[in-house]
């Protein structure tokens, strides 16, 4: 459970900071944040910088550009969608699996970027 006074952007927030704090990746920092909505930039995979996207509301966050500019219908998106829902399998270690009982992964594509979007259906619980 969170305290009532912590939103749920400033939850997200939080635990993105610890794990830049960790060095899963770098140059974290905060964008523009609304009632329901956050941005959050951080430099990981390849050195690459990545958006975060948070919708409170939606219970989503989405990496909009995990691949960029890749060629429509081609077998790299097709590979990565599998990786993807691969993540969901009860035959993985479950710290490494996506709870389907909790959220899941998807990949959409659009105008030549393969994004990855994590919906949950949790409440969390405030006091």
């Amino acid at each position: 459970m969170i305290h009532k006074n912590i939103s749920y952007i400033e939850l997200i927030a939080t635990i993105l900071e610890g794990y830049a704090t960790k060095g899963v990746f770098r140059g974290f920092s905060r964008g523009t944040a609304g009632k329901s909505k956050a941005a959050f930039k951080m430099m990981w995979h390849r050195d690459r910088f990545f958006e975060l996207l948070l919708d409170v509301t939606k219970k989503t966050l989405r990496f909009p550009v995990v691949l960029p500019e890749v060629p429509a219908r081609s077998s790299m998106y097709r590979d990565y969608q599998g990786f993807v829902e691969s993540r969901h399998s009860g035959d993985l270690p479950e710290h490494r699996r996506i709870n389907l009982a909790k959220a899941r992964a998807r990949c959409s594509y659009r105008d030549g970027n393969v994004s990855v979007t994590l919906s949950t259906w949790i409440q969390i619980s405030r006091r």
